[in-house]
This record gives structure tokens, C-alpha cells and sequence, in this order.
């Protein structure tokens, strides 16, 4: 939502940007941001997790430090076990929201890889899209597509805050750019900083949910229930927990069967956000 505002109110015009906001499969976008096809990327966990793995990426700043995604499921799955031999939908295979399927079927006493079928949709919508149509069982849901699907009849299986410990939003780039292209790094980070300050602002209520109703073609009450999540999950400053971090660490050595340690330094740079905020003074 920072971003959509920040380019409808100006915010990254302020900065002297001129920003466009692509929608598609976290890790498509990833290697886009490695190779220099595009500059920035917003799916943080999938930043870390790539960075983890060697890539030379970094994330910079966080968004949102809670991975909010809802397990939504026909409305004759009741527990998370009717699931076994089922599909999954989730925006991609790498990505958090099926990182959080995988944990969610494993507090169920479930082994993920041998009974779930995980499907790669590109986007949230595209897996809500699964959902309605039958391609898939469940389907793991943002806001406010998880209270569309409500409205729909579907059944809530948990959300995935409440399994897993790791990050969601926030903005992440190449190494190289860092390097080469600081200054502009740094005016990134700023508007996205202003554009967090703007969805949380009480005083801006008035222009955000009217620009949600309209560009999620919501109704006011979901748009307001939306609001309220996102700014209750927002990042005070811009950075996470370190215990969210280590989560998509611990992740990456799982699945890699990595045994040497991963610092912290070689997924995250704070470096820019640091000045940004002294700069800001908040």
C-alpha cells in the first residue's frame, strides 16, 4: 500500500522519481533486480532468501515485518490435514506465502513435500483466481483478498503470523546498485519511509481508504478492516526483528542443507536507511 500511495500522492515525484509498479512472480523480479532489469524489488522475504543463497542482493528496509497471509479453503475443509493430497495456490514456490503453507502443514503434523501440492499463480490474485475456480484447494491470501474470499463463503484456516517468525514488505536491490547509485538509494528509501508515514497518519483516512475502495474495488468496511491490518503491521522505522531475519536464514540452510552460518550483514544492509532516518530525524 506505501508504494501505491506514494506514487498516487507524489511522494516519490517529491524524491525526483519517476516510479512504476509491476505486479508478477517474486523470484521473476528478483532475478530482474540481479541482472539490472529492475532496479528495486518489494517482496523483502524473497530478498533475503536469495541473499542467503549467494545472490548479490540486500535488503534495505522493511514495510512489514509479518507475514500476512490467510490460509483460505473451500468451505468443506475444515482443519488443515483435509488438505493432504490437495492443491495449494501461492504467488510463488520460493516465495513467503508458500514458505508459510509449508510451516502451516507442519505444526499440522503433516510432511509438506510428500503430501501438499504447492502451485505457483504469479500474484495473489492469480491464487485467489485458483481458489474461485476449483484449480486449487486453498489458497494463501493478502489483504484483502482473504476478505473478499470470506465474503465468498470461503473458510479461514489460520494466518501465517501465528506459524512463522520472518518478514514480508519492505525494499530490497543489487549490491551493485547500492554501490553505484547510493544517492538514489537513499531518495528510494525516503519516499517509501513517507509513504509508510502517510497510510499510518489518521489525518490522511479520508484519501486512503476512498483510494483503496477504488483501486481494489472494495467496499468501505473491507477497505477499513484493510487499513487497520496493514498500519498495525507496519514497521516503526524500517527495520525487523533480527529473529524475523534469522527466520528466512534458518530457511534458506534448511532447504539448501547449508551447515555454515549466515550472518546477518550478508542478508541485510541498513547502512542508508541509517542516514535516511537521521537526515528525517525519526
Amino acid at each position: 500500500l506505501n508504494y501505491y500511495l506514494a506514487d498516487k500522492f507524489a511522494l516519490f515525484k517529491n524524491e525526483g522519481l519517476e516510479v512504476s509498479l509491476p505486479v508478477g512472480k517474486a523470484d521473476v523480479q528478483l532475478a530482474a533486480v540481479v541482472s539490472g532489469e529492475m532496479e528495486y524489488i518489494a517482496a523483502a522475504g524473497t530478498v533475503l532468501r536469495g541473499a542467503a543463497a549467494g545472490l548479490p542482493v540486500k535488503a534495505l528496509m522493511f514495510t512489514v515485518d509479518k507475514p500476512i497471509f490467510h490460509m483460505m479453503a473451500r468451505p468443506e475443509i475444515k482443519r488443515i490435514q483435509d488438505l493432504k493430497g490437495r492443491t495449494i495456490a501461492v504467488t510463488a514456490i520460493a516465495a513467503t506465502d508458500a514458505v508459510g503453507a509449508r510451516a502451516m502443514a507442519k505444526a499440522a503434523g503433516m510432511s509438506p513435500e510428500q503430501e501438499l501440492t504447492i502451485i505457483a499463480a504469479g500474484s495473489t490474485a492469480n491464487a485467489f483466481a485458483a481458489l474461485q475456480s476449483g484449480a486449487a484447494a486453498a489458497a494463501l491470501l493478502s489483504i484483502p483478498f482473504n476478505y473478499k474470499a470470506e465474503e465468498l463463503g470461503y473458510r479461514s484456516l489460520g494466518n501465517v503470523a501465528d506459524y512463522l517468525r520472518t518478514v514480508l514488505a519492505g525494499l530490497g536491490t543489487s549490491d551493485a546498485r547500492i554501490k553505484s547509485t547510493p544517492a538514489q538509494v537513499k531518495r528510494m528509501i525516503r519516499a517509501t519511509l513517507r509513504g509508510m508515514d502517510f497510510a499510518g497518519d489518521p489525518g490522511n483516512q479520508e484519501k486512503v481508504i476512498p483510494f483503496i475502495m477504488e483501486d481494489f474495488q472494495l467496499d468501505r468496511k473491507t477497505a477499513e478492516a484493510s487499513l487497520r491490518e496493514i498500519v498495525k503491521n507496519l514497521s516503526k522505522d524500517g527495520t525487523a526483528a533480527d529473529e524475523a531475519v534469522r527466520g528466512d536464514i534458518r530457511f534458506i540452510r534448511e532447504q539448501n542443507k547449508l551447515e555454515t552460518a549466515i550472518p546477518l550483514g550478508q542478508v541485510v544492509n541498513y547502512g542508508i536507511l541509517r542516514e535516511a532516518l537521521a537526515e528525517m530525524k525519526r
